[in-house]
């Protein structure tokens, strides 16, 4: 302070006022430029920088009605007081300019929720969970001396994770792969992929597929059923559901079918019932076994799919071809402020509010 005070006052006479004129031209574009910048990209930092400035040029002003005043009472020799605040300004730029060393704890947390849509938004499911593992490092780092916000870091990123998706969803009509919102997601399809079977098919939807195998055997092999309704005693086709973890890039013993796997093969199980031929015209027992290879939403929608093309890989002559989708709905905080998504995928699942299958033919 007292440096720029002599440079631009006692020591330099007129060069100093010169000095000062072409700071304060310098800062009076800075402060214009700065709050453009804030005003179109509301980052934090062109406000600081872009209030120092304006501070600047205010500075500028009261030294002139100060150096004036000055004169007036004490003389020519005593204008050089209004270089003071001028100097002050000086050393304020200075200091508030220069570079933050380190961030606090709450700059980087607000920092990494800031970045948190970027790290959504892709459509592989590998890439994503990597992106939010590296914003919860960040946190945890930032947060490294707190230990009683580190116990709830992960559920904290957790829930600004689905109030971020669900955000992009209801006001920005952004989904996290870059799909519309009644667009679908690029589909595959194989057929007698396994030789030795009677019939086989693999479905692909996304970044989710399914293997389904079909075995015809004589109405005898037809499963024997004993539950609450005495005149359903057999089911002849069968559609059996495996999810093992490798599908979600987990490893766990794989034990028998748990309540989840149960329901989705009852899904798509019920989805072909309708199509499928009496017993008359093709005595067979039938059962469909669809492996899940890769899950990232949908399983069971897809199961029914690929049931539906193994089925006629098998020669049975189905009455129309089936196919499954899943739908999801997200709400807003009004009755009319919903949006319902075609095809979701796992991220889409867990942070919406409610998902719901549809199954049908051209026919309906």
């Amino acid at each position: 302070f007292f440096a720029s005070a002599f440079q631009w006052g006692v020591y330099s006479g007129a060069d100093g006022f010169n000095s000062a004129t072409i700071f304060m031209t310098n800062n009076f574009k800075q402060s214009v430029l700065g709050w453009l910048q804030y005003g179109l990209t509301k980052d934090k930092e062109f406000k600081r920088k872009a209030i120092l400035y304006t501070y600047t040029v205010i500075s500028f002003f009261l030294g002139v009605v100060l150096g004036a005043w000055a004169v007036g009472q004490f003389g020519i020799y005593s204008a050089y007081v209004g270089f003071l605040p001028l100097a002050a300004a000086r050393t304020f730029i200075a200091v508030g300019t220069a570079p933050l060393e380190s961030e606090t704890p709450e700059e980087t947390a607000v920092e990494a929720a800031e970045e948190m849509e970027e790290a959504v938004f892709t459509d592989d499911k590998q890439t994503r969970e990597k992106n939010i593992d590296a914003v919860t490092e960040k946190m945890k780092e930032a947060f490294a001396d707190n230990e009683e916000w580190l116990a709830v870091l992960g559920e904290a990123v957790y829930q600004y994770q689905k109030k971020t998706v669900r955000k992009m969803i209801l006001k920005d009509h952004k989904r996290p792969d870059g799909r519309a919102i009644n667009q679908i997601r690029p589909l595959a399809a194989e057929v007698d992929i396994i030789p030795r079977v009677h019939g086989s098919a693999m479905f692909t939807r996304g970044q989710t597929q399914i293997c389904d195998v079909v075995t015809l055997a004589p109405l005898s092999e037809a499963q024997k059923v004993d539950g609450l309704d005495e005149n359903v005693t057999t089911k002849r086709y069968i559609h059996h559901y495996n999810f093992p973890s490798y599908s979600v890039g987990e490893t766990k013993p794989s034990r028998g079918p748990g309540r989840r796997e149960i329901g989705h093969g009852a899904l798509a199980e019920k989805a072909l019932v309708p199509v499928l031929p009496s017993e008359e015209e093709f005595p067979y027992a039938i059962r469909a076994v669809s492996e899940t290879f890769e899950s990232n939403g949908s399983t069971s929608m897809a199961s029914t799919c690929a049931s539906c093309m193994s089925l006629m890989a098998a020669g049975v002559p189905i009455k129309r071809m089936v196919a499954g989708i899943s739908c999801g709905l997200v709400t807003g905080e009004t009755d009319d402020d919903y949006i319902v998504l075609t095809d979701i995928q796992g991220l889409e699942d867990f942070f919406g509010d409610m998902d719901f299958k549809v199954t049908g033919t051209t026919e309906g």
